[in-house]
């Protein structure tokens, strides 16, 4: 038996009820189980088991709803059960094992090793041990489900027998226990489109998909979907039902990337005007990501169709106006359209000062001075800039720069 800090500082009361800190802990308790597991396998399989046993009590005093909480400890969980079926144990010893995280599982009130069920069957990491623990597990969920549903019983090892099934193959039984679901989740029901899809039923595992995940985050539902496609060699449905959806993120330029990343056959163009078509009157928000592919002509076409932040056409303009002049020419005045249509965080008198001068510069570069002048002025003349703070600015400018 080893001494193991984290259990030490998950028993000591010293974890509080600040967030960042507690999952400093989490994190530092699976780097010295996964550190233990370059040496001795089976030591670090009873780390694993110690860390479930006492990291509800640990987290006691923490919002474990919290997004970060949630995705921390899944991360974290998904990275022990690698470490943990990696081990060489023997059959008696991992059953044991296995029975002591089961027992802690079940007495975690808090939530805390919730995304411990999903892997049951690769926690077992053996087609009879989790055949073992599906039977242990059914006649329970089964009744939890069934006739006598609403009588008191409850089946928190839902997700462990579903995993079990799955993991031994018993897709059918699998099957039979979610069609006892009173409806339709998520969080149940994905076990059965990965059931569908392992039978080679992809049409039925993706119609499966889109009434399970009716109530899901599409995200959630894309992710499996396209995984299971890309698994299968099937490519092109991949990309065209689930890639740009899948691949969602918190900025376009991750977005962006992410695609091009997974579908490598796929050209930067072809990838950006179909992300551009999947929010038609968005267009605008994907200038930067073409921009840091280098496509400076397809850039300029999607922010003269749709609105962009004027503060990053002023920066394009700014970044651009040696190399590219033509290019940096037209997301200034780009940007001076969109402040003029209110767009932007801060419509400043420097902000429109920037997007004229770094415009001017360009076109300074690029021998275009007059005609640029000439542009802008006539747009103020037609009212296409149409916002008065705008357009008394853009007249200063146009004056001082002609007496310049």
């Amino acid at each position: 038996m080893a001494d193991w800090d984290f259990v030490e500082r998950f028993t000591s009361g010293e974890i509080g009820w600040k967030t960042q800190p507690a999952l400093k802990d989490v994190k530092a308790a699976a780097r010295e189980i996964k550190k233990v597991a370059k040496k001795d396998g089976a030591l670090a399989a009873e780390g694993v088991v110690l860390f479930f046993e006492n990291i509800s009590e640990a987290l006691s005093m923490v919002d474990c709803s919290a997004v970060a909480v949630g995705s921390t400890l899944g991360k974290v969980i998904g990275e022990l059960v690698v470490v943990f079926s990696k081990a060489e144990l023997a059959g008696k010893e991992r059953e044991t094992m296995l029975e002591r995280v089961y027992v802690a599982y079940r007495a975690d009130q808090m939530g805390v090793s919730e995304a411990l069920g999903e892997y049951w069957g690769q926690l077992c990491s053996d087609n009879d041990v989790a055949s073992l623990w599906a039977d242990k597990l059914l006649e329970e969920c089964k009744l939890a489900w069934g006739p006598e549903r609403g009588r008191g019983y409850i089946a928190k090892g839902m997700s462990n027998c579903l995993s079990s099934l799955l993991y031994c193959e018993r897709y059918q039984e699998l099957l039979d226990l979610l069609a006892l679901a009173p409806r339709k989740t998520w969080t149940y029901h994905h076990f059965g489109v990965r059931a569908l899809a392992a039978q080679e039923r992809m049409p039925e595992a993706l119609e499966y998909a889109k009434e399970a995940g009716a109530n899901t985050e599409g995200v959630v539902v894309a992710k499996l979907c396209e995984e299971l496609l890309l698994d299968k060699g099937l490519i092109d449905d991949a990309y065209r039902l689930y890639g740009i959806k899948a691949s969602e993120t918190n900025t376009y330029n991750a977005w962006y990337r992410a695609i091009l990343t997974k579908y490598s056959h796929k050209t930067p163009a072809e990838v950006l005007a179909d992300l551009a078509a999947h929010e038609p009157g968005h267009e605008g928000k994907w200038f930067a990501a073409a921009k840091s592919a280098g496509l400076y002509d397809e850039a300029i076409e999607l922010v003269q169709s749709s609105p962009c932040s004027p503060e990053t056409l002023v920066r394009a303009a700014r970044d651009y106006g040696e190399e590219r002049p033509g290019f940096a020419i037209e997301a200034g005045v780009a940007a001076l359209r969109w402040l003029s249509e209110g767009h932007g965080y801060d419509k400043t008198e420097a902000l429109v000062h920037d997007a004229f001068d770094y415009s001017l510069v360009a076109a300074k570069h690029e021998g275009s001075e007059d005609e640029l002048r000439a542009r802008i002025e006539s747009d103020i003349k037609s009212e296409a800039l149409a916002d008065r703070f705008v357009r008394s600015v853009l007249i200063h400018k146009l004056e001082e720069s002609a007496d310049g």
